[in-house]
């Protein structure tokens, strides 16, 4: 939920981001594997994540996800999402298993810590940790959400405009 001053100028709010994994017991060969880490740290621009970085995350093909980056912006959510329908994906749905978007919200503060000690902050299950954000976390959290999507009968996602989210 948003909180908001007297006059009505907003002190912190939630806003949407994405998640960024990848599935290395799906990538098929070292090929693939470096075309992923190319292409997403240079969609990424992060001196944290560069190719090394991401190429060696992704290199243990016993893990079924792993997380490259969360709190991404609506933009490089989009370059990603282009970067997996266009670059290589010659159609082939069982890539879109290898890596993989999920939504996620992150909460932003417009005025930085201005009187953060009393609005407080968040833990990183998104509950109320100190000042109001905690005081007030069962009405700032609000009513879970949830994504239907349509899946294989072996529960890999099957890329489709059927999808539909429910905040």
């Amino acid at each position: 939920g948003i909180i908001y001053d007297a006059n009505m100028e907003i002190l912190a709010e939630s806003a949407d981001a994405w998640l960024v994994f990848v599935n290395p017991s799906k990538i098929k060969d070292d090929a693939m594997r470096q075309k992923i880490a190319s292409g997403l740290s240079k969609i990424l621009d992060d001196e944290d994540l560069d190719y090394d970085t991401i190429y060696k995350k992704i290199g243990n093909k016993g893990i079924n996800y792993v997380e490259i980056k969360g709190e991404l912006d609506f933009e490089t959510k989009e370059k990603i999402s282009e970067f997996i329908d266009g670059d290589y994906a010659e159609g082939k749905p069982e890539f879109y298993d290898i890596v993989v978007i999920n939504s996620d919200t992150t909460r932003y503060y417009p005025y930085s810590n201005f009187a953060s000690s009393v609005i407080g902050a968040i833990k990183s299950d998104d509950t109320g940790r100190s000042g109001l954000e905690l005081m007030y976390d069962d009405i700032l959290t609000g009513i879970p959400g949830r994504t239907i999507t349509a899946r294989d009968a072996t529960g890999n996602l099957i890329k489709s405009n059927y999808s539909e989210e429910f905040p």
